[in-house]
């Protein structure tokens, strides 16, 4: 009698076992996934805005505020709450840039509330005008490498601190970087 309860404990012990032991593995490996899953998503997105410095006029398209937006559910969804914050900061900047330049457009426009037969007696310099004080707008309200590039450092640091690739100036690395001078 007792032989058989020792060996019902000892199974069923096992079986408690094996459940926690596969139950860990699986979170370890959920965790794993989540986790490339999101250096993914972070380095596409750090890409996508590390196109604005190269061309900063590129903030005043609509398509590259919609390429930004695209991101929304999968940022929802993978990243920090302070990576979210970010990341809409950069949006609302381009979204206010893309507004200054429909709101001078509107303005501006030598069509702007004509009929379409009225279309066809606007001086063509007037259009030449319009479409040169559009180039020239941009040309001047293009934020700066300066300015983009601060959305982007304070991106990257939430980035890295979610991702867990942070460099800490006095942790543990920094201090070894410190000792060896490199």
């Amino acid at each position: 009698m007792l032989e058989i309860s020792v060996n019902i404990l000892i199974a069923v012990l096992t079986a408690i076992t094996s459940i926690f032991l596969v139950s860990k593995k699986y979170k370890k490996d959920l965790s794993l996934e989540t986790s490339r899953k999101r250096y993914e998503l972070y380095m596409e997105i750090y890409e996508l805005i590390d196109e604005s410095i190269k061309d900063p006029e590129i903030v005043f398209e609509n398509s590259y505020l919609k390429k930004l937006e695209s991101y929304n559910p999968r940022m929802k969804l993978i990243a920090s709450d302070k990576v979210n914050y970010e990341f809409t900061e950069f949006k609302i900047a381009v979204s206010n840039k893309i507004q200054e330049f429909k709101t001078f457009c509107y303005d501006n426009d030598p069509l702007k509330g004509l009929v379409d037969e009225e279309h066809y007696n606007i001086d063509p310099q007037e259009i030449y005008d319009y479409n040169n004080g559009k180039h020239n707008f941009i040309s001047e309200n293009a934020p700066e490498s300066k300015q983009i590039q601060s959305f982007i450092n304070d991106l990257e640091v939430e980035m890295r601190v979610d991702i867990g690739t942070f460099y800490k100036p006095n942790g543990i690395w920094g201090r070894i970087k410190k000792i060896l001078k490199i």
